[in-house]
């Protein structure tokens, strides 16, 4: 069987291109669910006006939520002009429609690709592209106009150079760069090697920057280069192999003939492949398409292992659920949006529900409003999660190109651990305005150091001490009472000029006790631009500070009762993103004080109750009692918190040596304050120190262990180093070694984790 060539790809694309393509496809899966929307099912318009008389007309999207299974519209959003012709929805990437539109000619119909429908893009003026027709040649077939699916290599608010991809009801692809510098406007279209490829769904890969189309069975693969050039050359074709077929019962095996087949390939955002077998049985003629799934009969699922063309079947995809439709399938981790099932597929189109892997059954979807749903059309697409920040494409591109120490697989830095401030010049220079300084730093992924300089020492922290950080932004002490807060250690503004952002004055205390302070939080980071942000500082003695920059009269000293706090040594202090309070534990771990911020007039009180405890030994409980104990509230990014008991042994040896830490206790908070001993918080780590306690998806950050507390302290002999919870060994850290000539260390400054950081 063979094919002719109409246009085909370029086989080489110069690296620089590439290395700029990996880093503007970036942030589709963010890290944390607060950053972005959860991913939802599109339905419907509703529409208020008449498109072909009205100037100006509005309509409503309606979505459906996965994750708490119910209806969200954006309302008010304009229609653009291009939606009130004659148009047809020919597939979703990114977020992003690719329709056909009845020209101004109504000769033919042009393609465009619009952001109408994703849930963040503007609602006044939504951005619509055009791309070149589609290649048609004399005696072409009908059917090669009809488009099955689309893909693209990244959405377009992340960068001008992307591509296109546009799937036909036959053995045509098209490909489309807006940006590019073709003579058709970037646009090619390709006869597939293979006949069966006429109802295939086509996938880009951001691994190894290609598209892929699978054949209408699965058995063979085609992929192309994502972009393209003058010189054009043609397409490769792989044979897959099936290794570990299930074994199905001839009862089974007859259902699966009688069904329907379609084949998906998707990617996870690791970068593993999943070639999908979707199973369906028509619905009956004349009856209305409703959220019910009786039509799907089963999912197969297989593995790409190891980049060899061999697919096996599993039904363990782990924490990773996958979403099909008439969208560009997409992959993402189900414990980074709590709601989704893990080991699961999202489908819609044969059906709306959600399909266990492991236990093969499918289950239709229960919207809380199910007659909203009535409206429904037939074009049904799954949006990924969407940014919500506006950080430009430009600026994306650049962080990530000269940022590249600090980045990871999301767009996000690694959690560092900042250790040291050292000046350049002679000793005598430590602490001088505009002495040159370096920030020391090491990467618990990779441990190694890592160096970020040069920078001026500021004059704002000449003769000060950083007592403790949280957001990665430092708590600054100096002088008598003067209290600030600034980003000068975080290694993202460490160049620029740093902020400096000052508190009203430190609470007057006997002694000393206001230059001494135990814990520090805060309720967001002063960079996403939360006036109302509120910071909160323990000192030492019976005083809780909070602060809000914004208001320079806003500051509340609370002054803990007597009776009470004689029972609280040093305390951290934590913030819940999850109820907007403040925290801080007792010394012995049993009470709990919470603050809302400013408008509370007294802190509550909570007493918290222990179950599951572990059992110890005589010679357990001996070195336990004769350790120090210190207690730290973390929350993690699906709002779950834990409270951990770090014992330690005073040693003398300290530097990057953990030896004195001898256990953690980590209690996981059920409901009504009850904390159940768990030695299992799944691809959890937990980050101990100086800062405020934060944790974070150890499989976000490739290196990092899971089900760990990476910790760092000096004062009682904590040292520095990772915690295996379920083994219940430390392990220090084995940096690599960093080059002489480090200078001189600024004193006072405590080191402390910082979160990992938006690029």
């Amino acid at each position: 069987m063979s094919s002719s060539l109409i246009l085909s790809l370029s086989a080489k694309l110069s690296s620089v291109r590439k290395l700029a393509l990996r880093y503007q496809t970036l942030g589709m899966f963010s890290s944390s669910s607060s950053t972005t929307t959860n991913p939802y099912l599109m339905y419907g318009t509703t529409i208020y006006g008449n498109p072909e008389e009205d100037l100006h007309v509005r309509s409503d999207i309606h979505y459906f939520d996965p994750v708490k299974e119910n209806e969200v519209i954006v309302r008010d959003k304009t229609l653009p002009m291009e939606f009130r012709k004659e148009c047809v929805l020919g597939g979703m990437s990114h977020g992003w429609v690719v329709f056909k539109a009845r020209s101004d000619d109504k000769k033919d119909k042009v393609l465009y690709i619009s952001d109408y429908y994703t849930p963040c893009g503007s609602k006044s003026n939504p951005k619509t592209i055009p791309l070149h027709p589609m290649g048609q040649q004399p005696g072409r077939p009908a059917q090669y106009l009809n488009i099955t699916n689309v893909a693209m290599t990244c959405s377009p608010d992340q960068s001008n150079d992307f591509a296109v991809a546009v799937n036909c009801l036959g053995p045509v692809i098209n490909f489309f760069r807006p940006g590019g510098k073709h003579k058709y406007s970037g646009s090619v279209h390709f006869t597939t090697p293979l006949q069966h490829f006429n109802q295939s769904k086509v996938m880009y890969s951001k691994r190894d920057e290609k598209f892929y189309t699978t054949s209408v069975n699965g058995q063979f693969l085609v992929y192309y280069d994502a972009f393209f050039e003058e010189d054009m050359t043609g397409s490769e074709v792989h044979e897959l192999r099936f290794i570990n077929h299930p074994e199905l019962a001839q009862s089974e095996w007859e259902i699966l003939d009688s069904c329907s087949k379609t084949v998906h390939l998707v990617e996870s955002p690791s970068g593993q492949r999943f070639l999908i077998k979707w199973y369906a049985q028509n619905h009956q003629p004349g009856k209305k398409i409703t959220f019910l799934c009786r039509g799907t009969k089963r999912f197969m699922v297989f593995r790409e292992e190891e980049e060899t063309r061999v697919m096996s079947y599993t039904e363990d995809i782990g924490d990773l659920c996958i979403f099909l439709g008439n969208s560009e399938p997409f992959c993402v981790k189900a414990s980074s949006f709590p709601g989704l099932n893990p080991n699961s597929i999202y489908f819609a189109g044969d059906g709306f529900g959600v399909y266990d892997i492991a236990t093969r059954k499918p289950r239709s979807f229960r919207p809380k409003s199910p007659a909203a749903f009535s409206r429904a059309s037939p074009a049904f697409h799954w949006i990924p999660p969407i940014l919500s920040s506006k950080l430009s494409p430009r600026k994306l591109a650049l962080r990530c190109q000269t940022l590249r120490t600090f980045s990871s697989t999301t767009t996000t830095t690694n959690p560092n651990l900042f250790y040291r401030v050292s000046c350049c010049g002679e000793k005598g220079d430590v602490e001088s305005p505009g002495v040159m300084t370096q920030l020391h730093m090491f990467d618990p992924a990779k441990e190694e150091h890592i160096i970020v300089g040069d920078m001026p020492f500021p004059k704002e922290l000449v003769e000060s001490s950083l007592v403790g950080s949280s957001h990665g932004w430092g708590v600054i002490l100096w002088g008598h009472r003067s209290l600030l807060i600034t980003d000068f250690c975080n290694p993202l503004s460490f160049k620029s000029k740093p902020k400096f952002i000052p508190l009203l004055l430190r609470p007057d205390l006997i002694g000393c006790q206001a230059e001494l302070v135990s814990g520090v939080a805060m309720s967001s980071s002063p960079d996403e631009e939360e006036e109302d942000y509120l910071v909160a500082v323990k000192f030492t003695g019976r005083v809780v500070s909070i602060y809000k920059p914004s208001d320079t009269k806003a500051a509340l000293h609370y002054i803990l009762p007597h009776n009470v706090f004689d029972h609280f040594e040093p305390s951290k202090l934590m913030y819940s993103k999850r109820d907007q309070r403040f925290y801080m534990v007792s010394s012995g771990g049993h009470h709990l004080w919470s603050w809302d911020g400013l408008e509370s007039t007294r802190p509550e009180f909570h007493e918290l109750r222990f179950h599951n405890l572990p059992q110890f030994s005589c010679s357990e409980l001996q070195l336990l009692d004769s350790c120090h104990r210190t207690h730290h509230l973390v929350e993690s990014p699906s709002g779950q918190r834990f409270l951990v008991k770090w014992y330690v042994q005073s040693i003398k040896a300290l530097g990057f040596s953990c030896g004195g830490t001898k256990r953690f206790m980590v209690f996981r908070e059920e409901e009504d304050m009850n904390m159940c001993y768990t030695e299992d918080i799944g691809d959890l780590c937990i980050f101990l120190g100086d800062n405020e306690p934060f944790c974070v998806k150890a499989s976000l950050f490739p290196g990092l262990n899971p089900n760990s507390i990476y910790f760092i302290g000096e004062a009682y002999g904590e040292g520095y180093g990772v915690y295996n919870i379920a083994t219940r060994t430390p392990r220090s850290f084995k940096p690599k070694p960093t080059s002489s000539g480090q200078g001189f260390m600024i004193r006072l400054w405590a080191p402390h984790w910082l979160p990992p950081f938006p690029l």
